[in-house]
């Protein structure tokens, strides 16, 4: 078993998507604005965030995962497999959802309660406002690969994987593709989950400058 460690990338340090050359921006939109919503874009943590700049919910730190609960006979996962399909399957669960809401222009995004944390929650929502008032979309369906257990025990699982926005574009409410030139299409990241009572949470997502996991 893993257990609390496992081998896969090294843990750099952290980058942010700050790239220059962003392309169009919508009307009204300053740049500094634009790249903050961008952040969400990308992590469908918002496949949406990666489309324009950094990604949404992406932290250097992780947070610390809540209470950890008191030990008990029968652990959570049985194996490593299960706590990997585990979090693959609240990941993906994660984007669809994401995506569907960037994908209305921000609306409802209430949407996103019962897969994230509450303190990711603010954050998204928070982005999501960003789009509302923007008058900015998305289309297409972000996805992802290259899915590798870090480490997990019966508080957090904790996975390295590659998300994909390359068919993700972001519009503004002319229809307009605003997606800035030269955003990264595939972002290597390390997704931290909080093990919630019916569901694994999204707790963090952090960008790592090791790209071999997250090839072509």
């Amino acid at each position: 078993m893993l257990g609390k460690s496992a081998v896969g990338p090294s843990p750099n340090v952290p980058i942010q998507l700050a790239l220059g050359g962003c392309g169009y921006l919508a009307p009204g939109v300053e740049a500094a604005d634009y790249r903050r919503a961008m952040g969400k874009v990308v992590t469908a943590a918002s496949a949406v965030t990666v489309l324009l700049l950094t990604l949404s919910g992406c932290t250097e730190s992780p947070p610390p995962v809540g209470s950890v609960p008191a030990p008990s006979e029968t652990p959570v996962f049985a194996s490593d497999e299960e706590a990997l399909a585990a979090a693959e399957a609240a990941y993906a669960k994660y984007l669809e959802v994401s995506d569907a809401i960037s994908a209305d222009g921000g609306a409802q995004s209430g949407r996103m309660e019962g897969y994230m944390t509450a303190e990711e929650l603010k954050n998204s929502n928070d982005d999501f406002v960003f789009f509302e008032t923007n008058g900015l979309r998305t289309q297409g369906v972000s996805t992802f690969d290259s899915t590798e257990l870090q480490r997990y025990d019966d508080s957090e699982v904790v996975v390295y994987l590659c998300l994909d926005v390359s068919s993700v574009r972001l519009v503004d409410g002319g229809g307009v593709d605003v997606t800035p030139i030269d955003r990264p299409d595939r972002v290597p990241l390390e997704v931290f989950f909080e093990v919630g009572e019916s569901r694994l949470l999204i707790a963090a997502s952090t960008v790592w400058d090791e790209a071999s996991y997250c090839a072509l």
